[in-house]
């Protein structure tokens, strides 16, 4: 993920756009943009699904897929909400909705 991005950065750098008009060069930047924050945003979204062991779970799939839909239409605002949300869910694929504490709090001392 890290080396597309960099790819991506390195790419916009070296590469002449061709555009003649700063309005040409924004949309081209949105197209552009959006281009590589489908691939981000679902790739994030399918190594976050593999790590916590639920991509085989059709929920989870579908999530991945709606990723890049969301991706699609929205760039990566959109296209990182669901891998936030899965993030969230525990490797039975649970939310984790609350916070536990790691050992129980301790008594005042008098």
């Amino acid at each position: 993920m890290l080396v597309l991005g960099a790819l991506s950065v390195l790419a916009s750098i070296i590469v002449f756009s061709g555009t003649e008009t700063f309005k040409e060069g924004i949309a081209l930047g949105i197209r552009v943009g959006t281009f590589v924050s489908l691939f981000m945003s679902t790739g994030l979204a399918f190594v976050v699904a593999k790590e916590k062991e639920i991509l085989g779970e059709f929920q989870s799939v579908l999530l991945v897929l709606a990723t890049a839909i969301l991706a699609g239409l929205g760039g990566g605002l959109l296209g990182i909400l669901i891998p936030a949300y899965l993030s969230t869910r525990d490797a039975r694929g649970e939310v984790e909705a609350s916070a536990q504490p790691s050992e129980p709090p301790h008594e005042p001392v008098a």
